[in-house]
């Protein structure tokens, strides 16, 4: 794939200049007692490309170059195999220019095994309108087109 020049790097760049590097914790820097799974299926330590921890919830992000249903299969499976006991974001992204971005979020509330997606797409959100829109789906509101 690199000789296209096509790279995970850009789009972990993108992700980075959306919200500020040093922002979320990166890949093998997260602390193991998150207990983040390999997805190769192994007994190992797997990793996420971000990840940030705020007071009631969590966010877990997968980035693909090009392939964003792998992004989605992947943030998905870290959602579901971690030892994080709270409410989680997780937001998969993929493509290779700004202008050509693929965004999926989902949740999936503490205790349960359900992710959901929202209804927000191929945009990267900031992270307090983030939280707003989750806890509208969380809690069952809706904005009202008045």
């Amino acid at each position: 794939m690199e000789e296209t020049g096509i790279s995970e790097t850009v789009t972990e760049n993108i992700f980075r200049k959306q919200y500020g590097a040093g922002k979320f914790i990166e890949k093998s820097a997260i602390p193991k007692h998150y207990g983040f799974q390999s997805k190769k299926g192994t007994n190992n330590k797997g990793y996420p490309d971000f990840f940030k921890d705020l007071d009631d919830y969590a966010i877990i992000v997968e980035a693909k170059a090009i392939k964003h249903s792998e992004a989605e299969t992947e943030v998905q499976f870290y959602m579901l195999n971690n030892q994080i006991d709270k409410d989680l974001i997780g937001i998969a992204i993929s493509g290779q220019d700004i202008s050509q971005i693929k965004v999926t979020y989902f949740y999936k509330l503490k205790g349960s095994s359900e992710i959901l997606p929202f209804k927000v797409k191929d945009s990267l959100i900031p992270l307090n309108s983030l939280h707003k829109k989750f806890l509208k789906h969380k809690n069952g509101e809706f904005i009202s087109n008045e």
